[in-house]
């Protein structure tokens, strides 16, 4: 499959959030999805434009990805305001 790397990385910024949320307690899911996938942007973002490590015809970026869902699920459930 051409785009099987995009599927990939969207299955894994999901599965991600899911996890995240889960562990943290919140019944937020929608949050954690859209705080996923703007992480997983900034990462593919820096892997293929800031960095110049590689192309998106690569895997390399599908890590990066995962890496930038990774820290901004973390500074969300850190840095988010309670009620």
């Amino acid at each position: 499959m051409q785009h099987l790397d995009v599927i990939v990385a969207l299955l894994a910024v999901v599965g991600l959030a899911v996890v995240a949320d889960q562990l943290a307690g919140r019944r937020s899911l929608d949050q954690a999805l859209l705080v996923g996938g703007v992480g997983a942007v900034c990462g593919a973002f820096l892997h293929v434009r800031v960095f110049a490590l590689g192309t998106m015809d690569g895997w390399g970026w599908v890590g990066w990805s995962l890496i930038g869902t990774g820290l901004c699920l973390v500074a969300h459930f850190l840095f988010r305001g309670k009620r």
